[in-house]
């Protein structure tokens, strides 16, 4: 890739506990601040690595949450893609999402393929597995049009990616969504009782739990 095309990695940093940080307890020495420690090292030992974070642990835990200080940190001209710990992508991806997305005019919204187990990445996707077509949370566009789309800092914002998926089509942004098989969900155990979640983040989790068994119900009845 040349220096146009090259991937940055952000993370945003929340709380490991149900308790947040006030702005004078955060060197104290837990879980997250050994975290960030780790990220520190490790962006010092590869330094061509375009590395950054934004710490939250002044906040619970909020997927959405995490994402809108993450597209406000970032300038307009940036290509955004939002994912989870939970996903493996191939380099197919990175060109997908540049070739579905066009600043000013279109988002991106994969269609992510859910493995089975954890053995099912890159196997035939006839055979195991499901396409998560509920799932919205995965998106690429860039900065300009993902504030113009979610009204950050203007409004609520917005609460799920299905609501900015719609929110995108009132603002007049075309919105391309198709199965993508580079990008797969590994398989995992819901658990929406973390004591270090929002109750917004909760009721998210408990509302894609019953997505994610339903959908599962229908593929093995095939």
């Amino acid at each position: 890739m040349n220096d146009m095309e090259k991937i940055a990695l952000l993370v945003v940093i929340f709380p490991s506990t149900n308790k947040t940080l006030s702005r004078g307890d955060l060197n104290m020495k837990t879980k997250d601040l050994k975290t960030l420690d780790l990220l520190s090292s490790y962006k010092h030992k590869h330094k061509k690595l375009s590395l950054k974070w934004i710490d939250a642990r002044t906040n619970l835990y909020s997927y959405i949450g995490g994402i809108t200080m993450a597209i406000s940190a970032l300038p307009k001209n940036r290509l955004v893609c939002s994912m989870t710990t939970s996903v493996e992508l191939s380099t197919e991806f990175f060109y997908h999402a540049r070739a579905n997305t066009k600043q000013g005019k279109q988002l991106y919204f994969p269609i992510p393929y859910q493995a089975s187990n954890k053995t099912d990445a890159g196997q035939d996707y006839s055979s195991s597995g499901f396409w998560r077509s509920f799932d919205f949370d995965y998106f690429c566009g860039y900065q300009s049009d993902l504030v113009l789309a979610s009204d950050v800092g203007h409004s609520a914002g917005f609460s799920s990616g299905d609501i900015l998926y719609k929110k995108s089509i009132s603002a007049g942004l075309n919105v391309f969504r198709a199965p993508e098989p580079a990008l797969v969900v590994n398989k995992f155990a819901y658990s929406c009782s973390s004591p270090s979640w929002s109750r917004d983040e909760q009721g998210h989790c408990l509302t894609r739990e019953k997505q994610y068994r339903l959908a599962a119900s229908t593929s093995r009845h095939r």
